[in-house]
């Protein structure tokens, strides 16, 4: 913006998230790292969301919630790669 450029479509278009679900995808970025690479890409596994969740002291229904949004997003995200 400072040398008179527009920012990218990606930015100008960023959904935005509603209040209380950046708890959720912040979930989803820490545990990306934690995806095993070989063939092919995995998905983010169930006991290491569960891990994450008792790390960060979540209630049962936050840590139901955070395995049903990192799920949601994880099914998004590996379909997206399996068409690179």
């Amino acid at each position: 913006m400072k040398a008179g450029h527009d920012l990218p479509s990606r930015i100008q278009n960023a959904p935005s998230l509603l209040p209380g679900l950046e708890l959720y995808y912040l979930g989803f970025m820490d545990l990306m790292s934690s995806r095993i690479v070989g063939m092919g890409i995995s998905p983010i596994w169930w006991d290491l969301v569960e891990y994450y969740c008792q790390r960060k002291d979540l209630d049962a229904e936050q840590t139901d919630s955070m395995h049903y949004h990192i799920g949601a997003m994880d099914s998004v995200y590996m379909k997206h790669m399996s068409k690179k």
